[in-house]
């Protein structure tokens, strides 16, 4: 399928812009590790469920069909919808043996998509969770490759691209994506293996599949501490990026985690007691942060400035009409989501794909109603059109005058707690303190 069909192209044109709104950032990288000519698998990780093959379609420029549980394709429209988007509905044994057997009319849309040089999306997990870690790879992925492979006696150049996905958070708008494609798998270097030992080779194939995503993902494997590995990983960064001198960036971030969950489990290792140590000193700090409704972000930045907080709150005056303009026009398209989401979904792993898919509905239908109610009141075109343009770039200063103003809440709250509260304010530094120390000691230390 080397053209797009007219609703990849409309997909692909949708996912760009929703995400250009979402997203504060979208960083790409390995791009050039996808083949342009061959066959593709992309083996990706799945932590927030329609947002992940999205991810894909808005980074690469091949037309992806993806491979997804049939539990989600409930009636008609959602069949036909996912459709549009090209996925295809793949049955688990838990769905029962009837349904299961519908899956040779997958495979055999599959096996056409492959030997068309075409790209294959698989979330090899098999389902999708909300934390920074792989589950056990299913063995499809390499049953779908063999097979494909056996169709053409091993002629197909059929290759696996490993895909890392990362969610600075999996809910909030305007935070960061993150995306990274790892050096492809090819399939046929499994021929001998797979002739001979079959089975063999697809736990081959699929642990390879596995070794390949790991370096693209934040990977917590101490699993009874991933809370403690969760907190520390934001807390230890700022000085994580300084000791990788490393500026702060998106991409750097993620590097600096990776390397401190890689330095905790090594140091971990050595000695049984550290994690449970460093657990009860985080969770006495966290306890008292929490306390005193104090974030990471302002305890973590530089402190702040009288003077540089009095402009910041001069300037929240100064654009709290517009503030209050933006809120009114903006307030119910953007509520509508939330409070579905709220109602109705119960995994909060959807809660980003409905907040994506259903705000590009109720804004630009609240923004039509609202330009057809002004065209009475307003004849004139060039302030209808005016109007108009101020809808969507009022959402977007409302939604920073919102950031700002909590940021400069929470610093002056940080002021008061310091001045009104001296002693408990004390003992969290010091608690901060003693919390990083025992990190630079044990996990970096001296040699």
């Amino acid at each position: 399928m080397k053209d797009w069909s007219l609703s990849y192209s409309i997909l692909r044109f949708w996912v760009r812009l929703a995400h250009r709104i979402f997203y504060r950032q979208v960083i790409i990288e390995g791009r050039e590790n996808i083949p342009k000519n061959a066959a593709v698998i992309f083996a990706a990780n799945h932590q927030c469920a329609m947002m992940d093959p999205l991810a894909i379609i808005l980074t690469t420029k091949r037309q992806t069909v993806f491979l997804a549980r049939a539990d989600i394709f409930v009636g008609q429209f959602t069949l036909k919808l996912f459709r549009f988007v090209k996925m295809l509905p793949i049955y688990r044994i838990q769905d029962g043996r009837d349904a299961f057997q519908k899956n040779e009319a997958t495979f055999k849309e599959v096996n056409d998509i492959l030997l068309n040089n075409s790209t294959l999306g698989i979330f090899p997990e098999g389902t999708h969770h909300g934390e920074r870690y792989l589950l056990p790879l299913k063995k499809g992925i390499a049953r779908i490759a063999f097979s494909t492979m056996e169709a053409t006696n091993w002629d197909l150049d059929l290759k696996i691209v490993p895909v890392g996905i990362y969610y600075e958070n999996y809910y909030n708008w305007k935070t960061a994506l993150h995306v990274r494609y790892g050096k492809a798998i090819s399939v046929k270097d499994y021929r001998q293996a797979c002739q001979t030992q079959s089975n063999d080779a697809i736990i081959q194939l699929r642990n390879a599949v596995k070794a390949a995503i790991l370096p693209l993902v934040i990977q917590i494997n101490n699993l009874k501490y991933n809370e403690l590995y969760e907190n520390l990983r934001v807390f230890y960064r700022p000085d994580m990026l300084q000791k990788m001198a490393l500026e702060n960036t998106e991409s750097n971030r993620f590097k600096a985690d990776k390397q401190l969950i890689e330095k905790l489990d090594t140091a971990a290792k050595k000695d049984e007691t550290l994690l449970e140590n460093l657990s009860a000193k985080a969770k006495a700090y966290l306890a008292l942060r929490e306390k005193m409704h104090l974030t990471e972000a302002v305890l973590s930045s530089k402190f702040p400035n009288f003077f540089g907080i009095l402009s910041r709150i001069f300037a929240l005056i100064v654009l709290f009409p517009l503030f209050c303009y933006g809120y009114i026009l903006n307030i119910l398209p953007y509520e509508i989501p939330n409070a579905i989401n709220r109602k109705y979904i119960e995994d909060p792993q959807f809660y980003s794909s409905i907040k994506l898919a259903i705000s590009f509905v109720s804004f630009p239908v609240f923004y039509l109603l609202l330009i057809f109610i002004a065209s009475f009141f307003v004849p004139q075109a060039v302030y209808l059109i005016a109007f108009a343009i101020s809808l969507p770039l009022s959402a977007e200063i409302t939604y920073w005058y919102s950031v700002s103003y909590k940021n400069t809440k929470q610093q002056l709250h940080l002021l008061k707690q310091k001045k009104n509260s001296a002693a408990a304010f004390r003992q969290l530094m010091e608690k901060r303190r003693d919390l990083a120390e025992k990190l630079s000691k044990n996990v970096f230390p001296k040699a």
